[in-house]
């Protein structure tokens, strides 16, 4: 994708037998941007002077510098400005201008033309831009961006921030005057269904959007080809075609195709559109992944991939990073998902909003499964401009991210209230997600007992449950109590966890006061350990989604050790410290042989004796303390070993472990320093104004 994309960059010619290509161009407009915080009434017409305002580039978000430091940011309009050179276009060819996201309304004018407005934060729109862009001559393309609160636009809130920029890509598409048409929804115009997979064959109906400059009508050939990974054709269809309203459709079908087997061996096709005219010039070409796979959940054993039993499980994550708010680049996409594969994750919830599709791109590579969810979070309005909105949402998220082969379920809420107004709608965009994907499942992040009206209404169902912070009770009988609340009886578990702060620990750690300011780091790890027991023994709970993959800002939050966070990542926020329960899943989900050492940033210890616990795969763990031998333990079947009243000296104490695993040696170390015992301090504790326990999990 990333050469095909260089190349239609450069304009360059591509031949294609004894015909010439001409591509369509795709030039990004991500530098010269100049950009001010506040609402300027004059700012869209083309004379204004932007001197003065920030220069910028493109991915850019605000919010997140005060976010960070746990103050309040701004919520309120923001203007960008750049001059975009015309491009030099032939007679007949069309200019499009595409955003990958702004949030979350936007006002788009070229040349102090308003072009339109996109309502919705997540995902991406295109407007044609031919009669108002000046070809060869400076254009000034304007944008009004607003994150405030609008009662018609989801999410209506949420345990997140909602930052404010054009933080994805902005292109100028250029085609020919006949195309796949880059207006349907954001999307590439190009949709492939696989109606029939297996190890033998795999059907394929490809609907494809034409567009046309003119009053349409004008006849084409159609032409498709799959490619393999070394970009052999392995199946190809042809169709005379006439723009029209209607898209286009044609099947085609992959003998013995090589399958989407997830991390195991995540192949990819590709599928290639070409627009043809009758002498055989391409007028435009497209391409979108393909990776051939089929599943289901059989509600009693569990999730299945390609007719075989497959581990779901990973994490949630939010498209933030600390420092950089939403302004992210291909670099930490890829950071990200090799941290979860690190973990072991063979999945990821991208919760609760349409993410970028440049993300599910590393994660078709890496053959991770993806939970899709639309913004309707954080409760549902009572309008039917607010059940449009979300309609249109989840259209788009669907269209735009349907020929990723990562997303296996399209998820269609988070935590609402059962409320007849929510399950009337909740019904119709169920219809909907089906009736614009008949291939995918669609789910649910539910919190609510005794919600039938809501929680059977998705083909699948996903609770968010938090034992051991939020509520008292344990892991197993709470689970127990979910069961059969879903369409099909099974569920996943959507989010579970608790927070954690690398500078708090105490050990052995007692219950943690969620909203207090003491969030040990050694309370996290036990409700995981608790939780994962529990959960391994239920073949029902076919999915584990812990909350969450990383730390992330919510200004809302004033608990753990840093105002404004919400500290239940297994990662903190600038991605540099893994913490413990990061280790217990990987000690439980990777196949990588490794031992690791918890409680190792309780580094002063003030007790003679203490518990050493180790995370480790290998067979048998070794311990020595200041190189004295205490012995093995073999892990349980959590792949714990511990060792029991270890005596430290006063000072320096060097921690030494070693695992094996088949012959193979692995080691980890630490050092504590045992230190004279000092007057116990004060607990802090959950202010007494707060409940310790809420009536429903929140994340």
């Amino acid at each position: 994708m990333k050469m095909i994309q260089a190349m239609m960059l450069a304009g360059l010619l591509i031949l294609a037998g004894a015909n010439m290509v001409t591509a369509r161009q795709v030039i990004p407009v991500d530098k010269g941007w100049r950009f001010v915080r506040e609402d300027v009434a004059e700012a869209a017409k083309p004379a204004y002077n932007d001197q003065a305002w920030k220069a910028v580039s493109i991915p850019h978000s605000w919010g997140w510098e005060e976010a960070d430091k746990g103050e309040k940011y701004y919520r309120g309009p923001a203007w960008y400005r750049v001059t975009v050179d015309g491009p030099t276009i032939a007679t007949g060819q069309r200019v499009f201008l595409w955003f990958g996201a702004v949030s979350s309304v936007a006002d788009i004018y070229l040349n102090g033309q308003r072009l339109g407005q996109h309502r919705g934060g997540f995902s991406a729109f295109c407007y044609e831009v031919t009669s108002v862009i000046k070809p060869g001559v400076p254009n000034i393309l304007a944008v009004r961006a607003s994150n405030g609160k609008f009662d018609d636009v989801a999410p209506l809130g949420g345990d997140f921030n909602l930052y404010g920029g054009i933080y994805r890509p902005v292109r100028v598409i250029v085609t020919s005057a006949v195309c796949v048409s880059p207006l349907d929804n954001g999307s590439s115009g190009l949709t492939v269904f696989q109606k029939n997979v297996s190890e033998e064959r795999a059907e394929l109906e490809a609907r494809v959007e034409l567009s046309c400059a003119g009053a349409g009508g004008e006849a084409v050939q159609l032409h498709l080809t799959v490619q393999d990974a070394s970009g052999k054709a392995v199946a190809e269809a042809t169709q005379d075609a006439k723009v029209s309203a209607q898209p286009v459709s044609l099947s085609l079908a992959v003998g013995k195709p090589h399958l989407w087997d997830g991390v195991k061996d995540p192949y990819l096709y590709k599928v290639v559109a070409e627009v043809v005219k009758g002498d055989g010039t391409v007028l435009d070409r497209v391409e979108q992944p393909l990776g051939l796979r089929y599943f289901h959940v059989d509600q009693e054993k569990g999730f299945f991939l390609n007719g075989k039993l497959y581990p779901v499980h990973g994490a949630n994550r939010h498209q933030e990073w600390f420092g950089k708010g939403w302004s992210l680049s291909s670099t930490d996409f890829e950071q990200d998902v090799v941290t979860l594969r690190e973990m072991g994750a063979t999945a990821v919830r991208l919760c609760h909003y349409q993410h970028s599709g440049e993300f599910l791109d590393v994660c078709d590579r890496a053959g991770l499964l993806v939970w899709s969810e639309v913004a309707a979070v954080g409760g549902f309005g009572k309008t039917p401009e607010f059940e449009a909105n979300v309609r249109q949402q989840l259209t788009e998220m669907i269209r735009q991210h349907i020929n990723h082969p990562s997303v296996f379920v399209w998820s269609l809420y988070n935590e609402q209230h059962n409320s007849p107004v929510f399950a009337a709608a909740l019904g119709r965009l169920n219809e909907l997600a089906h009736r614009e994907d008949p291939t995918r499942s669609t789910i649910a992040a539910t919190c609510r007992d005794n919600a039938p009206a809501i929680n059977k209404v998705t083909d699948e169902l996903g609770w968010n449950r938090y034992p051991g912070w939020y509520k008292g009770d344990a892991p197993g009988k709470l689970f127990d109590q979910c069961k059969g609340t879903s369409h099909g009886g099974g569920y996943a578990l959507s989010e579970f966890g608790a927070g954690a702060s690398v500078i708090q620990h105490e050990d052995p750690p007692k219950h943690a006061a969620p909203k207090s300011k003491w969030h040990p780091e050694e309370w996290q790890a036990k409700v995981h350990e608790e939780i994962l027991a529990a959960a391994a023994a239920r073949p029902y709970i076919w999915g584990l989604f812990p909350w969450v993959m990383f730390d992330f800002a919510s200004s809302g939050r004033n608990e753990g050790d840093h105002p404004g966070r919400n500290d239940k990542g297994l990662v903190t926020a600038d991605r540099l410290v893994k913490k413990d329960a990061f280790y217990f899943f990987k000690a439980n989900w990777s196949d990588e042989p490794m031992v690791y050492i918890t409680s190792r940033r309780f580094v002063e210890r003030d007790q003679p004796k203490v518990g050493v616990k180790v995370y480790s795969n290998t067979d048998v763990v070794a311990l020595k303390v200041n190189g004295v031998s205490l012995g093995t333990s073999k892990p349980n079947e959590l792949h714990i070993a511990t060792w029991a009243g270890v005596d430290l000296k006063m000072g320096e104490n060097r921690i030494e472990v070693e695992g094996t695993r088949a012959g193979i040696k692995i080691t980890d170390s630490c050092v504590w320093q045992r230190v004279t015992p000092k007057p116990a301090a004060v607990r802090p504790e959950e202010p007494p104004s707060s409940p310790s326990q809420k009536s429903a999990d929140e994340n």
